[in-house]
């Protein structure tokens, strides 16, 4: 079956808008009524990249684009990337591990190998750093987030078919900074926290063309043992990271920048012994990853109608891990359950190396205040070896994409504006090349309402991503993850509505409706060998066609010094035909047939609340998780495998309060003051599997329990 042959009369209608909508305006009813006094109105000229590529005003764009700034970071004490993304309309983030507490984010209902994560528009973000990587990048360094949701944009190739991230670093105009001091306790967790803090220095010499910023972070989330079965259900993390922004503009017209980010995060769950060596406990895994970033960008105006832009980029990721544990991989001592005389003490451990070389140029030629043209060339280069005596998996792959891309940005008059390009990859797993044809649009009949709409294609090649390279615990045995020899690419094609209206100076509306056709969709499909009695293998083949498809809304007050988002997402995944999710019928290990996404929240929505007293700032979040389908690999007690199951998730509602007290001080200081809680009442999955036998990827819900906060920070 082809994208064009998925019929459209399959689309269900997926929101009750009608009882929402009257919510909705039920609060905006209470907003009005009130005797808050409008001070400021909603912020939608701010100046956005990710779309086009070139600069364009929100509100101007046809990409839709969502930001998410520093300021919002702070309300949320959103330490890391990760938890950024939590409160952002249309994104949720999951944890899909209860041993390493790994964190992936979801976007148009489709997972995060779906999803290219950029920083400052350079997609070095490589498949073995998208394992943890969510959770290794710090907060204090983001200016701000822009999301666009689809492919959208001609820019952007493999990987973005669900959308892009992009991390914009932060480049201040004045000299200073900021010291970070804090502490968090997780409910249950099995050993005391450590601080955690983060500093961040500004030097800008404005007459010399010159500016630096350096910064860096400490970490650190306790392992927690939720249901007080001796093994961890969020893994300990520790991570330090630092480095370093700086850039230089000989003359008006130039400039040059330099980025470098190392981190360093030790992570460790299993057997609650989290001290001991891993292969002397029943389950552990154990992670250490250092990842290093250096890029090199170089803009530059020639002229009135040219500018370019050159970005050399490196990314060099190395993890050492041990994925096993006596229950997994058996023991050496004599009298132990698990005692094996053929025991090796190096089974279990491992390497992996992820090295990626990216070249990144485009040239933008502007005959016109009308059009924007954009040609494009990227040049990527990924090497990924990979070592796991446990699975005997011993690997070296070499990736290579050449991207070519043309784009032309159109306003033929202040109502219209059509973006709409074409990109050609050659990728060296592919023996043809591929193009991808996208065109955005937007028309403003009205100052204050805008229709956005899209249509984008795109494709993943049949590479090693993130998913392939986190190794899960199933049942006592280890869960490896290959590619078929006939693995095809995987196509795509995505249709979205985009109304955004501007009721009053203080509301605002946005809607946005999506359509994701997937040809030879990527499947795991169970291939177990048992000839590895500690290894479950799966094989990633190609799986027919699938949809994914939904709806978002969003209302925005802003009633100074009283602000409230909500959103709310609802959403599908469906396979054109049954695909066998687990099992191979054999007894004990009986076949799971769906048409269904799993691990796919029917719906979900973030609501946020925020109120500036003056003498202190008041916060108030809330996240709804809907109901899934999650797999679950049931074993009992002595590591026998009793059946396989697909459970239907119940929903969860996580409410996070905090409260924030600035100080001023002399010579400019600001000395702030933030305590709060994340998930108030502790709303977090209850049946998590049990023993040294449980299978790790059976986690949904809340990425954690009650967690409960305090931070100093000191601006200078």
């Amino acid at each position: 079956m082809t994208l064009a042959n998925i019929a459209w009369t399959n689309i269900p209608f997926l929101m009750n808008v009608q009882s929402l909508s009257l919510c909705l305006l039920s609060g905006y009813s209470l907003w009005s009524a009130s005797s808050l006094a409008a001070q400021e109105a909603l912020v939608l000229d701010e100046i956005v990249v990710t779309g086009t590529g070139t600069p364009r005003g929100l509100k101007e764009t046809a990409v839709r684009t969502q930001v998410f700034s520093q300021a919002e970071m702070r309300q949320v004490r959103a330490v890391t990337l990760a938890d950024a993304l939590e409160y952002n309309p249309g994104l949720r983030v999951e944890s899909t591990c209860q041993n390493c507490t790994a964190p992936e984010v979801q976007m148009l209902g489709l997972q995060q190998r779906y999803v290219s994560v950029l920083a400052d528009g350079i997609p070095n973000f490589t498949g073995l750093a998208a394992v943890y990587g969510l959770e290794q990048i710090p907060s204090a360094l983001v200016e701000r987030i822009e999301i666009v949701k689809g492919g959208g944009s001609a820019l952007y190739g493999p990987g973005a078919v669900a959308g892009v991230i992009n991390v914009i670093p932060r480049e201040p105009e004045i000299s200073g900074g900021e010291i970070n001091l804090g502490y968090e306790h997780l409910e249950n967790q099995i050993e005391a926290g450590q601080p955690t803090g983060s500093a961040v220095f500004h030097l800008v010499n404005h007459d010399a063309g010159y500016g630096i910023t350096l910064h860096g972070m400490r970490g650190y989330n306790a392992g927690v043992d939720r249901n007080q079965d001796g093994f961890t259900d969020i893994a300990r993390r520790d991570l330090w990271a630092g480095g370093l922004r700086a850039w230089w503009r000989p003359d008006d017209t130039a400039k040059l920048t330099v980025d470098y980010l190392i981190t360093d995060e030790d992570r460790r769950g299993g057997s609650t012994d989290l001290d001991a060596p891993p292969n002397q406990v029943l389950i552990a895994e154990d992670i250490q990853t250092l990842r290093q970033v250096l890029t090199l960008g170089w803009t530059q105006e020639v002229g009135d109608a040219f500018d370019f832009r050159l970005t050399y980029s490196l990314s060099d990721v190395a993890r050492q891990s041990y994925y096993g544990g006596e229950a997994a991989l058996g023991s050496g001592t004599p009298g132990s359950p698990f005692f094996d005389p053929a025991w090796n003490p190096q089974l279990g451990f491992g390497s992996t190396d992820n090295r990626l070389h990216l070249f990144d140029g485009a040239l933008n030629w502007k005959p016109h205040e009308a059009h924007i043209f954009t040609l494009g060339l990227q040049y990527r280069n990924e090497t990924l070896e990979d070592t796991q005596i446990a699975l005997g998996r011993a690997f070296r792959d070499r990736y290579e994409n050449v991207g070519i891309m043309l784009q032309h940005d159109w306003t033929p008059s202040e109502q219209w504006n059509l973006v709409y390009g074409t990109r050609v990859d050659f990728h060296s797993e592919l023996a043809d090349a591929v193009f991808s044809p996208r065109v955005a649009v937007k028309y403003a009949p009205t100052e204050r309402f805008r229709l956005r709409a899209g249509w984008s294609t795109g494709f993943r090649a049949p590479e090693t991503f993130d998913e392939d390279l986190h190794i899960n615990n199933v049942g006592g045995q280890l869960q490896s993850i290959s590619l078929a020899q006939d693995l095809r690419e995987e196509r795509s094609m995505t249709v979205s509505l985009s109304p955004e209206w501007e009721i009053s100076d203080h509301v605002r509306v946005e809607m946005n409706l999506y359509h994701t056709w997937l040809q030879d969709t990527f499947i795991n499909v169970e291939t177990d060998n048992p000839a590895t009695a500690n290894v479950l293998e799966f094989t990633k083949r190609n799986g027919g066609s699938s949809a994914v498809y939904g709806g978002e809304l969003a209302v925005f007050f802003d009633f100074s010094p009283v602000t409230l988002d909500l959103s709310y997402t609802e959403q599908r995944g469906y396979y054109d035909s049954t695909q066998t999710l687990l099992g191979t019928g054999a007894p004990g290990d009986n076949l799971i047939l769906t048409d269904r996404y799993t691990r796919l929240p029917e719906r979900f929505g973030v609501a946020r609340l925020t109120y500036d007293a003056g003498w202190a700032e008041f916060f108030l979040a809330g996240r709804l998780t809907g109901p899934m389908l999650v797999p679950h690999i049931v074993t009992n007690s002595a590591g026998t495998q009793v059946r396989n199951e697909l459970n239907r998730t119940r929903s969860f509602f996580a409410v996070d309060i905090g409260v924030s007290k600035k100080i001023e001080m002399a010579a400019g200081r600001v000395l702030t003051l933030s305590v709060g809680v994340k998930n108030l009442f502790d709303d977090f999955q209850s049946d998590l599997d049990r023993g040294p036998f449980l299978d790790a990827t059976y986690i949904y819900g809340p990425r954690q329990p009650r967690m409960i906060f305090a931070n100093l920070k000191l601006e200078f």
